[in-house]
This record gives C-alpha cells, structure tokens and sequence, in this order.
C-alpha cells in the first residue's frame, strides 16, 4: 500500500532526476529512495523514470502521475499546517425549549460571548422531548429546558426557576374573579402547547392528578399564537409568566389564580453524561453557573 511517503520521494525523485540528490534533500539513504521507486513501479505496472548512467529521465507514464501527486502533497502540507484548534473550530451547539428561547437564553449567550469573543453558537429550538433526542445522538453540546428528561444518559443541573399561571383574555369569565377553584376548570377550552412540550406535560399531570376534564381547542408550539389565541376569547391557557409582562400590563391578559394549585418548576440545563467537557465550551458552562447564582427569579406577577 502506497503512503504519503511513497509520493514524496516520487516528486523528488522527479524535480532532481538523481536519486543521490534525492535522498540528500530528503535525509534518507540511496537504497531507501531506489526500493521506494522500484516499489511504485511494480504497483502501478509501468516504468516511472529511465534510469541512464547519470541522470534519471522521467517516463510519459511518470509525468501523468506527477500531474496527480503534486497537488496531492500540496494538500497534505496545507492540512499539516493547519493548527488543530482551527481545524477543530466549530459552532457550540446550543438546544433551547420554546419558553428557554422565549425567557433567558439570550442573557446567557451575552455573558458567554463576553467570556470569549471568538464563541460562535448553532441554536437548536425545539420541545422538550425533541431536545432529548439530539442530546442522545451528539446533535447538541447542551440545552437548556424547562420539561423533565427522561434519559439516565443526560445530566440535568437547575438553572433557574419558574412559574406557570392560568391566563385568560378580558372578555372571558374568569377576568372579572380575583380567583376560582379547580372544578371551575372543568370544561373550559384550552390552548395547549404541542405534544413533547415540558409546559404541556407538566399542566396534563396536574389536571390528571387534579381529575380535572377540559377541552382542547387549540393547540400550537407558537407562545405568540397561543397568547393571540387567549386575546381573542378562544380559551385559556397556561403559560410562563415570564412571557405575559406587556399583556398583562396592556390589560390583554388576565392571570387567574387557582386554588390548590401551584405549577412551580425550574429550567435545566442539560448535556450527555459521556460528552468531553473541552475548553471552548467552559464559557457557556460558566455563563450558566453564573445565571443560577444571580437567582434570578421568576416575576410574580399580579392580577390586573
């Protein structure tokens, strides 16, 4: 089998036409250069040089190879040269869940790039359940959710909490009570996020806990069309109340407080447990620690 050597001793062998030359430039010995020609010509079939009594006389055959090698070991040397963190250099790939994106992923991706400028990010936005999945086939470096993972193969560490709250529209019943109990839930319409959301299957276990029936009328992975949705009187729906601060205060929005119900929970960030921790991505590693000790809280949010 032939190896890059092979082909470099073939150029030189070529640009000199002396295999003493040849093997002087190249630091190795006459026998070396004459066996790895002889080598070259029995796996190719034909003659590569002339061999006359002082100089060597590259054959037709030799120059059509010469034409293929040249470029070849001007290849490989350009790729030797590279330094391996440039070749190594690759966005930090990032997954976020809907409300993630929606709330806090800016703020640390800011003080990631202020810990490294040259940070560049590849941002993956989906549900809970989808994220899980990249996580496990190495499509991600992290993510940060706010759904619970399911796999014992993914490391979850809290990050910041979170509140979900019942919202309806100022037209709809519930705008007008300071607070209702759970069977006053029972029947209403909902707009619901989609299936393998973190948001949905956290308001389907209360209700299912709670015994509570409900309709749902809508259901979408757009915060921006379930608020709309609400807005307009189609249904209610629970959301992040990090998301709801210029409706409510617009008077668009309603929180609804609920009796015996509090839907608490807290975003993770998340990574394989077998993913190689490398220096590039301590900035976000950091950025994350850092947004956990600020504490920065989930608004309490009023009603209206």
């Amino acid at each position: 089998m032939l190896t890059i050597r092979h082909y470099r001793i073939f150029q030189a062998v070529a640009e000199y036409a002396n295999m003493s030359e040849a093997a002087k430039q190249l630091y190795v010995s006459q026998p070396t250069i004459s066996q790895t020609i002889l080598d070259m010509e029995a796996h190719y079939g034909v003659k590569l040089f002339e061999r006359y009594p002082k100089k060597l006389y590259i054959t037709d055959a030799g120059k059509r190879l010469l034409d293929y090698v040249n470029p070849l070991i001007y290849s490989f040397e350009n790729v030797s040269s590279l330094s391996l963190d440039h070749m190594l250099k690759y966005p930090l790939r990032i997954g976020a869940t809907y409300t993630v994106s929606s709330c806090i992923l800016d703020d640390i991706l800011k003080d990631a790039k202020k810990r490294n400028h040259n940070l560049d990010f590849c941002v993956n936005v989906a549900n809970t359940q989808i994220i899980e999945q990249k996580l496990l086939k190495n499509e991600l470096d992290f993510a940060i959710v706010e759904g619970i993972i399911k796999s014992k193969d993914i490391i979850t560490m809290p990050i910041a909490d979170d509140c979900l709250v019942l919202v309806c529209g100022k037209d709809h019943p519930f705008a007008q009570r300071e607070r209702v109990d759970l069977k006053s839930l029972n029947d209403q319409d909902f707009i619901l996020r989609e299936t393998g959301s973190g948001t949905r299957k956290l308001f389907e276990s209360q209700m299912a806990s709670k015994q509570i029936n409900y309709r749902v009328k809508w259901e979408c992975s757009s915060f921006d069309t379930v608020k709309a949705a609400v807005i307009e009187n189609e249904g209610i729906a629970v959301i992040s109340a990090r998301l709801i601060h210029e409706e409510l205060e617009s008077g668009q929005l309603f929180v609804v407080y609920i009796d015996e119900c509090i839907w608490k929970r807290d975003f993770f960030l998340c990574y394989h447990k077998s993913k190689t921790l490398t220096p590039e991505m301590q900035p976000f590693m950091n950025a994350t620690v850092d947004y956990k000790i600020k504490g920065v809280k989930c608004p309490i949010v009023k009603h209206a």
